[in-house]
């Protein structure tokens, strides 16, 4: 961080600053966390760094989910995806939709995190994302499950395993 704020570089700054974040979330030193992250976010959008800006906003998301403020985890991984979409980038915007199925089925959402899900389902098939499909099997699978439908619940997870059995 320190060379890069002395040479000017400010798009490996907002990498650091977002990296730096992501370590004090795992530390468990939650203000520290938010401060990188909100800084990562701020010099992004200065310099313009659409891919940065959604790599920030969906650490924000995560964030705001080990805080359980599902609502502002929900608007900044939208935010993420909206970004990816704008930038027509395929992984991120599956892994967005993998995200977004979380949330929702945290919040108990769990006809809109069935949407999302498939919406990861399938970019994640269409691009070849193996990993992100399986998580996308697994969220489809939980809101199965939370809308009371087991069959189709067990069909999901079933999809999952055999894939990651596969690889």
């Amino acid at each position: 961080m320190d060379i890069n704020q002395r040479s000017g570089n400010e798009d490996w700054l907002g990498k650091n600053y977002d990296n730096i974040g992501t370590i004090y979330l795992q530390l468990g030193d939650h203000p520290e966390a938010l401060s990188y992250m909100l800084k990562a976010l701020a010099l992004r959008e200065r310099i313009g760094d659409k891919s940065g800006i959604a790599v920030s906003y969906s650490n924000l998301g995560l964030f705001y989910q080990q805080q359980s403020d599902l609502k502002e985890a929900l608007r900044h991984t939208q935010a993420a995806l909206k970004t990816r979409q704008e930038l027509d980038d395929q992984n991120g915007m599956a892994i967005s939709y993998v995200n977004i199925a979380d949330i929702l089925n945290r919040s108990g959402q769990h006809a809109e995190a069935l949407q999302q899900a498939e919406e990861a389902i399938r970019v994640s098939e269409e691009i070849g994302a193996k990993y992100t499909l399986i998580a996308a099997y697994a969220y489809a699978g939980q809101a199965y499950e939370g809308l009371g439908r087991s069959a189709e619940a067990l069909s999901a997870y079933g999809s999952g395993r055999l894939l990651a059995e596969s690889i």
